[in-house]
């Protein structure tokens, strides 16, 4: 299993020294509806059971969207081609079922800097291109 984290928009290897409480949340839960109690300190993981199930992606983005900024964490079955779209809806950190190369899902995160959607209140490439 990879674990890894994000940081300055590179993965690296991530320690397992948690400061903060782990918090998993049920892949069902629709927390627009049942928003979770948190605080920054938490480490909050979500499941990803699938490379199908992309319920965790709306988990992620509606804690950011809730104002939640410490670590979301993915566990289970992403793709490398997924995790672009994980870092964009706010996941900080990966623990994989995956053999691939590091060097493969570094390029992935990174491969696209510019995005014509917002995830959020940031500027999309539309804006950014005055």
């Amino acid at each position: 299993m990879l674990k890894l984290k994000l940081s300055d928009g590179e993965l690296v290897a991530r320690e397992d020294i948690s400061s903060g409480r782990v918090r998993k949340i049920d892949n069902t839960r629709d927390l627009n509806k049942s928003p979770v109690e948190f605080s920054d300190g938490d480490i909050i993981v979500l499941d990803f059971p699938t490379f199908k199930d992309g319920r965790a992606f709306s988990q992620a983005r509606a804690l950011r969207d809730q104002g939640f900024t410490g670590d979301i964490r993915a566990v289970g079955g992403l793709f490398r081609d997924q995790l672009a779209f994980a870092a964009r809806c706010g996941i900080t950190s990966f623990d994989l079922e995956t053999d691939e190369e590091l060097e493969g899902l570094r390029v992935s995160v990174g491969r696209y800097r510019h995005h014509y959607q917002r995830p959020g209140p940031a500027a999309s490439a539309w804006e950014a291109r005055s």
